[in-house]
């Protein structure tokens, strides 16, 4: 296979990751300043899911937006389940108002930066790809991206290890677009588990 075949064939994954990547540091960016990030991610959570929910209950509005986004959206998101979109910034935008920055930035990026090369390396290194496809490859890189951000994040090795392991049990076996939520709360929990034992 060609590299320019390749990239034909996925182009849709890469855009889609893309945008995960992006709108995912756009909302750590947002973090930053802290007087005004709870209303600024508040306010995106907010508008994201009212879109969602629109379009559930309008299948006219529904239509029109997937007509325009269809090659990004997965066939249940085109359907009545949220995008990942929208369960990442309403993901974030909950773990920011409940946890403290040393809790929310690790999580974030393993949201944002381990979720995002899971995919991208599951597709380009397919080591065995399972029926709900995933992908030995993917897990492993995912397990390895969110040891390095742990690490990243001052967590020990062997507690690091621990938890990437837990995070790439639930990322690999979740089903829907919910697994943000989940992995992202999961991911808060054992680290002011962890921190709060210090």
């Amino acid at each position: 296979m060609t590299p320019t075949f390749f990239m034909s064939k996925n182009k849709n994954l890469f855009i889609r990751k893309g945008i995960h990547l992006i709108s995912g540091y756009l909302i750590i960016w947002i973090s930053r300043y802290e007087g005004i990030a709870i209303h600024i991610l508040g306010s995106m959570a907010v508008f994201i899911l009212i879109i969602d929910l629109t379009r559930f209950r309008i299948r006219k509005l529904n239509a029109f937006i997937v007509s325009i986004f269809e090659p990004l959206l997965k066939p249940a998101e085109q359907q009545d389940h949220l995008t990942g979109a929208s369960t990442l910034w309403i993901g974030l935008y909950f773990i920011y108002i409940i946890f403290p920055s040393e809790i929310f930035l690790p999580t974030a990026r393993i949201m944002v930066i381990s979720d995002t090369m899971a995919a991208v390396f599951g597709r380009i290194v397919p080591i065995y790809k399972f029926r709900n496809n995933k992908s030995i490859g993917g897990t492993l890189t995912f397990l390895f991206c969110t040891l390095i951000i742990l690490q990243y994040a001052n967590i020990p090795l062997i507690p690091g290890l621990l938890m990437a392991i837990i995070l790439c049990t639930i990322e690999f076996f979740w089903k829907g677009s919910m697994e943000n939520i989940v992995i992202g709360l999961t991911s808060s929990i054992l680290l002011y588990v962890y921190i709060s034992k210090l």
